[in-house]
């Protein structure tokens, strides 16, 4: 049986629950290109490897942009700031 909190002792996310946070935290900065560190100031308590994880999945999926150069940054597209607005209308938020 699974852990259900981390070593941590954090919960647990559900599958997709970081890859939905790291959306959410890049549609609110649209504008701009956000690096594993920005973004995981906006996520206290998840580690940078897996949010550079769920980023590099999103790109490799059409959601965000990883820029060239170091550190790596990543900018929501089109596509993620749709994928954002649907959560948020099947979820009424």
């Amino acid at each position: 049986m699974g852990r259900t909190v981390n070593t941590d002792g954090k919960p647990r996310l559900q599958a997709g629950a970081l890859t939905a946070m790291v959306l959410d935290v890049l549609a609110a900065h649209a504008d701009v290109a956000m690096s594993v560190t920005e973004i995981s100031r906006e996520i206290p308590g998840r580690s940078s490897g897996a949010i550079n994880a769920a980023g590099l999945a999103m790109t490799r999926r059409g959601e965000v942009t990883l820029l060239p150069g170091r550190p790596k940054r990543f900018q929501i597209t089109p596509t993620g700031l749709t994928l954002t607005s649907a959560t948020a209308a099947s979820t009424g938020s």
